[in-house]
């Protein structure tokens, strides 16, 4: 099919609430990733979600809403702790799981009796999901495993042929996916995010867990496969060592290999007459792009060496997405 890219106005926003209701499937932009969205009351259209990705049925999607009386239609239970993180941490980048109604679709939760809700904090999001005037589920706008898409090009890239439209908004400002909490018992982040366990501790005046075992069938997208994976070969070095990323890097070049470091800023100074490409001066700054940073490198590149020793909650976030970008090959 042909995949059209319109900027957000509102023809387009019509445009795409007739094919949403008509059971089509469409790519928007949020302040996280651009999403790929369907009518989650849709079990027709959910499906062309994974079918366009490449997706495993078994990995739940993300149900997006505008506002919060919204969530009453998907959420039986509603407690008095997941009331707080909904007043004061929504809308913003952050999905809580609760029990879900029959109404929403199995194919939507991967069978599971949760469903895993987000209310974006980019009015470009809210609009279109406020035009189609249903909940939308929707995962990250991209081929299954790759890395998710933080620009309208991106998710050209990846989907061309295979959606009918692409909403084309500005530019992801946060660049990782959402922090994700599950309020069905103890609250506990499934997985990490710019929005931080301090800040829900603040909000809910108690500790929060966090999910550590891969095992387990959770309640979150996100946490079962291979994600965020360059078409290139890649490997990640966590303790800053200059001089083991160097010899990497030397091995690699004298291989015939055309190799890339990947690191702040800060640490470019010490690979002089090597090829490095700057995730900024931040950790932050390092969330919003090592998405395109991995996307631009593969078009460049042999091998991309990755340097990250996070000494934040949100580095750790950037951190997460790293080692599932290289499949956990340490350096």
């Amino acid at each position: 099919m042909e995949t059209k890219i319109e900027k957000i106005n509102a023809e387009s926003l019509n445009l795409a609430k007739k094919l949403i209701l008509e059971g089509e499937i469409v790519a928007f932009p949020t302040e996280t990733v651009y999403g790929l969205g369907a009518n989650v009351f849709d079990e027709k259209a959910v499906k062309k979600i994974f079918e366009a990705k490449g997706r495993p049925s078994d990995n739940p999607l993300i149900a997006h809403v505008a506002d919060a009386k919204t969530i009453e239609l998907l959420a039986c239970e509603i407690s008095k702790k997941a009331k707080k993180i909904i007043n004061k941490l929504m809308p913003g980048s952050l999905t809580i799981v609760l029990k879900k109604k029959t109404s929403v679709p199995d194919i939507v939760t991967a069978n599971l009796d949760t469903v895993a809700i987000r209310m974006p904090l980019s009015t470009e999001a809210r609009a279109f999901i406020s035009a189609c005037g249903v909940p939308i589920a929707a995962p990250s706008a991209n081929l299954s495993s790759r890395p998710s898409p933080t620009t309208y090009q991106a998710v050209f890239e990846d989907l061309n042929g295979k959606i009918p439209l692409i909403l084309a908004g500005h530019d992801c400002e946060v660049g990782i996916e959402s922090t994700v909490l599950d309020m069905t018992a103890e609250p506990t982040i499934l997985r990490p995010g710019i929005v931080t366990a301090e800040q829900i501790e603040k909000v809910l005046g108690e500790k929060v867990l966090t999910f550590s075992d891969k095992n387990r069938k959770v309640n979150s997208p996100g946490m079962r496969y291979r994600h965020y994976a360059p078409s290139i070969p890649a490997a990640l070095d966590t303790t800053c060592d200059v001089k083991k990323v160097s010899e990497l890097y030397d091995k690699l070049m004298s291989n015939g290999q055309k190799a890339v470091i990947l690191c702040l800023e800060q640490y470019s100074k010490f690979f002089e007459n090597k090829e490095v490409y700057s995730l900024g001066k931040t950790e932050k700054e390092a969330a919003n792009k090592l998405f395109s940073a991995l996307r631009e490198c593969e078009k460049k590149y042999d091998y991309i060496i990755e340097m990250f020793c996070p000494k934040t909650e949100e580095g750790f976030s950037v951190l997460n997405r790293m080692i599932k970008s290289v499949g956990e090959n340490f350096i």
